[in-house]
């Protein structure tokens, strides 16, 4: 990446892809979500249907039917155990 002020406000950086860059970016591949989308795209309507029959299946089977979905190879949000707030003095009471 390249930096430089912007021409409008020096205050702000302009953010500019090098040339590498623009070449990593060409050869890279599409996104998972793109790819997974044009492949179910090719099967045909029963194909489709036994893909989408089998997806409710695992779903039941992994018992996670009645949550809601979430965007596609999203990270599912780590749940972190909360531990008490300390105060400056370690929460002791005089």
């Amino acid at each position: 990446m390249l930096r430089r002020p912007a021409a409008s406000d020096a205050r702000r950086l302009e953010l500019l892809p090098t040339r590498r860059g623009l070449e990593l970016r060409r050869r890279a591949p599409g996104a998972a979500q793109d790819r997974v989308i044009a492949a179910v795209a090719t099967l045909t309507p029963k194909q489709q249907r036994a893909l989408a029959d089998g997806l409710e299946t695992l779903t039941r089977a992994l018992g996670i039917e009645e949550r809601a979905a979430q965007m596609l190879f999203a990270d599912e949000p780590q749940s972190r155990a909360r531990r008490p707030r300390k105060g400056k003095r370690g929460n002791k009471r005089a």
